[in-house]
């Protein structure tokens, strides 16, 4: 068994990607989205059997000076391929991640996977993530499922003339940035999205329609605002934002 390490991910390894997966993170287009948004250094580990790939882990290697981070795509990424190599590999893969001198590593499942936490050096770290399951559903049944109270709230949103758009200009994405950052403001929390990965979504979002930006505004203001990814199966909201003063 052989491992490799790509700086540029191939065809070869997206074949081998969306044999496991149709997540877009592990794709080499999302590579490309990191490199310029992050400044990061893409790092694809494959592991090889007789030629074939046959485990692999996705990687964007950023460099705060005196520590170095590999995150294991953003905002998920882990280990995929046949699960019984997954050892021998661990096993490998730190040995190359020493040799390179990275710090930390952070790998994070996908929730629509069965958990899977490495046998290895890895503190486990709990975080919360909302599904929505809109099969079999159209308007009507989506409007019944909600509480009175959204029901309500949406209803009071129509009639001050919330209006829901698709933003397709550098000013609709700078709007968007601009609330989240009041966003986690209010919430008392650090922006971890900069605005040069927010302009380098914007420019895969227009050039290959792998997702969508939804603003809202009241009387031309823009008012909230969400970005959406998309996959085959699912859809991500990435990053969103709003302005308390129209809650």
């Amino acid at each position: 068994m052989e491992l490799r390490v790509l700086e540029s991910p191939s065809r070869e390894w997206d074949e081998f990607a969306i044999q496991y997966t149709d997540l877009i993170f592990y794709q080499s287009v999302w590579s490309e989205v990191l490199q310029k948004g992050l400044g990061g250094r893409p790092l694809y580990f494959c592991l090889k059997e007789k030629g074939e790939m046959v485990a692999g882990l996705p990687g964007i290697l950023l460099n705060f000076r005196i520590f170095r981070i590999l995150y294991a795509s953003i905002p998920y990424g882990n280990l995929i391929g046949e699960k019984n190599y997954f050892p021998v590999f661990l096993e490998l893969l730190e040995r190359e991640f020493v040799r390179r001198g990275i710090h930390q590593v952070r790998i994070v499942d996908s929730p629509f996977w069965e958990r899977r936490d490495p046998d290895s050096h890895y503190r486990g770290i709990e975080n919360v993530c909302t599904l929505i399951d809109l099969k079999n559903m159209d308007e009507e049944k989506l409007w019944k499922s909600y509480g009175h109270y959204v029901r309500r709230d949406i209803k009071r949103a129509q009639k001050y003339g919330i209006e829901v758009y698709k933003g397709n200009s550098r000013e609709d994405f700078e709007s968007l940035y601009r609330l989240y950052l009041k966003a986690m403001e209010r919430n008392l929390a650090p922006a971890k999205y900069s605005f040069q990965l927010v302009m380098a979504l914007s420019h895969f979002i227009m050039e290959s329609n792998g997702g969508v930006l939804l603003m809202a505004k009241m009387n031309q203001i823009p008012v909230a605002g969400i970005l959406l990814i998309y996959s085959n199966s699912s859809t991500h909201a990435f990053l969103a934002g709003s302005d308390s003063k129209f809650l």
